[in-house]
């Protein structure tokens, strides 16, 4: 027996909160253009200032597991504000070291 898309997400309509329904609404408008009358995302996109990769991945979680799919799935990052920076490995250490030690006078 085939599961219907809302049983593959896990999240029926009833069981969302004000807000995140409020939120996948939102992102359900803005790609309905694109899934009834079949405007361009690129211009889409461009009127309402999100990128195309963003506007493909919603219709992608969309056609996934309908508008519940649509919910963003967290708040904001919980390093949001503060700078990050990568762990320099062995290799790249090495190469700054040597660079600052041959460097000229």
């Amino acid at each position: 027996m085939r599961s219907t898309k809302r049983e593959n997400l896990g999240t029926e309509p009833a069981e969302l909160t004000d807000p995140e329904r409020e939120a996948a609404s939102e992102r359900f408008c803005v790609i309905w253009p694109f899934l009834e009358a079949g405007v361009p995302l690129k211009r889409i996109a461009e009127e309402q200032g999100k990128s195309l990769r963003t506007l493909r991945y919603w219709v992608a979680l969309y056609r996934k597991g309908d508008i519940p799919a649509l919910v963003p799935k967290r708040k904001c990052r919980s390093d949001r504000g503060k700078r990050r920076m990568r762990q320099r490995g062995r290799a790249e250490e090495s190469l700054l070291t040597d660079a600052v030690a041959n460097e000229p006078a």
